[in-house]
């Protein structure tokens, strides 16, 4: 629906979108689109359970990952939030802290879904379990810890081509502005291809925490 502030469709569309929500299995709103489908502020680590529960309750969600969550407390950090919320629909909230890599990176939600589409395969049937189960050995939360690790080695293996590719582009200063924004997208684009290790066997390095 949006992100960075800002909505890409039309504000007549959004109920749209709540209206399919009860329909998903898992939902994966970033940020600003799980402001705008709970109306609650997510500025604080405080402020992520409430937000995560009222989606749980709004939408008959049962299991839903913030997929990027910038908070002023933790400066340099993104924070991949989650739950899948017991039957009484309070949530199980865990959230995976990971470094930012700076990059104008393209296609990195795509990639996100994708991967925590394929890590949650093996938990088909048994993606929602029982009340007992921790937050941390939640599905869902073991999913993301592999989606978390892939990305992480994607992102910085792209970053490093990146920086290499525009270092061989030179003097960007004699080229027009669409050049420079045509050099800018091939260059940021994400190295799949040469990242096969990362996307099948990556090392889990970043482990999902309990949110109190």
């Amino acid at each position: 629906m949006g992100d960075d502030g800002q909505l890409y469709v039309a504000e007549e569309v959004v109920p749209i979108y709540k209206s399919i929500i009860p329909k998903a299995d898992v939902i994966l709103p970033n940020q600003y689109e799980a402001e705008w489908l709970s109306d609650c502020k997510l500025d604080t680590i405080d402020s992520i359970t409430p937000c995560l529960e009222r989606l749980h309750k709004l939408y008959n969600a049962k299991n839903i990952v913030i997929s990027s969550l910038r908070l002023a407390s933790h400066p340099g950090v993104i924070l991949c939030c989650g739950s899948t919320a017991l039957k009484s629909f309070k949530a199980r909230a865990f959230m995976i802290e990971a470094p930012v890599i700076d990059g104008p990176f393209v296609g990195t939600g795509d990639l996100f879904a994708a991967l925590l589409l394929a890590r949650l395969h093996p938990f088909v049937g048994n993606i929602v379990p029982e009340d007992t189960i921790p937050s941390t050995e939640l599905p869902l939360a073991k999913a993301l810890e592999y989606v978390m690790a892939s990305m992480q080695g994607v992102l910085l293996k792209t970053k490093a081509a990146m920086d290499k590719q525009m270092g061989m582009d030179g003097d960007g200063s004699l080229l027009t502005k669409k050049e420079r924004q045509v050099n800018l997208m091939r260059s940021c684009e994400l190295r799949l291809v040469a990242c096969q290790e990362d996307l099948l066997s990556p090392e889990i390095v970043l482990r999902a925490v309990e949110i109190q």
